[in-house]
């Protein structure tokens, strides 16, 4: 039977979930493969280069990702005394690509109120504002700013070299930015460096 994987994926499935997911096994094959077996040594190249921990440091898995076509992700990371501060997310479908950068900045109560105020308004960010969590029990990171961007494009206007590019840059200016606030602090006069350095993150998407 030409759609026999349904029936035979369907019956497999755990009914007690109350859903079931089915995946074409030749697409799920060919996205998994373009995932670990391209995109991952590059990936793993360019964690390895930064110097920091990171995560994972075997093969990764790939994840389902609930859309109206076929999605696989793959996600990776980097920490710095096993605090994490950079998370990516690669996702693929026959269609195209999707990277999703999240950049985790901790900071100290010390720092200037001016300083919060301007990271978390900046017009610049407006479209995509970041936000901001207080964790009155975590001195280092009494402050945590969430910077959360993301985009993609079709197989048509992009090409496997050009995502890995656009990983890299993502890597390198979150590296850049968690350097610049090593000790949690950012003082007023750096904040225009820091704000035009994360601009290149948003601009990139």
């Amino acid at each position: 039977m030409k759609n026999g994987w349904i029936t035979e994926a369907a019956a497999g499935a755990d009914k007690s979930r109350g859903y079931v997911i089915l995946e074409k096994p030749d697409c799920r094959k060919y996205l998994d493969d373009m995932l670990i077996k391209r995109f991952w040594p590059e990936i793993r190249k360019y964690l390895k280069e930064t110097g920091y921990g990171y995560s994972p440091e075997k093969e990764p898995e790939t994840k389902f990702k609930l859309s109206y076509d076929l999605r696989r992700t793959l996600t990776f990371m980097l920490l710095n005394g096993g605090e994490l501060f950079y998370r990516g997310t690669l996702c693929c479908s026959l269609s195209g690509y999707m990277l999703r950068s999240e950049f985790f900045l901790d900071l100290t109560e010390d720092n200037e109120p001016e300083v919060l105020f301007e990271i978390l308004g900046n017009s610049r960010f407006r479209g995509n504002p970041p936000s901001m969590i207080i964790s009155k029990n975590m001195p280092a990171g009494f402050f945590q700013i969430l910077f959360d961007v993301g985009a993609g494009k079709g197989w048509g206007l992009t090409t496997e070299a050009m995502v890995c590019e656009k990983i890299k840059e993502s890597i390198d200016v979150s590296v850049r930015l968690h350097e610049m606030a090593l000790d949690g602090i950012i003082l007023p006069d750096d904040l225009s460096e820091f704000l035009s350095l994360m601009y290149e993150v948003y601009e990139a998407y």
